[in-house]
């Protein structure tokens, strides 16, 4: 068979003891790096994602009901008549 010479300690590496060191050591290595890449893809990934969404829907009924209130705020001002209705239209 043929080997790999290591100059440090003088031995042989053969092809037999490359592939045990292969299986033992790179392929796990590999298959963790793997489902770590699998689980942020498949899981991890989409319920980001469906947070910044719910989070986005938030600050979007967060706005509106602002708006709403702005606008009950200056229809109650001319109810009152603090404002006639042009300065309410024109303010809101």
């Amino acid at each position: 068979m043929r080997g790999i010479q290591n100059k440090a300690s003088g031995f042989k590496i053969n092809q037999r003891t490359r592939a045990k060191i292969y299986l033992r050591v790179v392929l796990p290595a590999l298959v963790s790096v793997l489902i770590f890449g699998f689980t942020v893809y498949f899981f991890i990934k989409p319920h980001m994602e469906s947070m910044v969404l719910d989070a986005r829907r938030e600050l979007i009924r967060g706005i509106s009901q602002t708006g709403w209130q702005m606008l009950d705020h200056q229809a109650l001002q001319e109810d009152m008549g603090a404002m006639d209705r042009l300065e309410a239209q024109s303010s809101a």
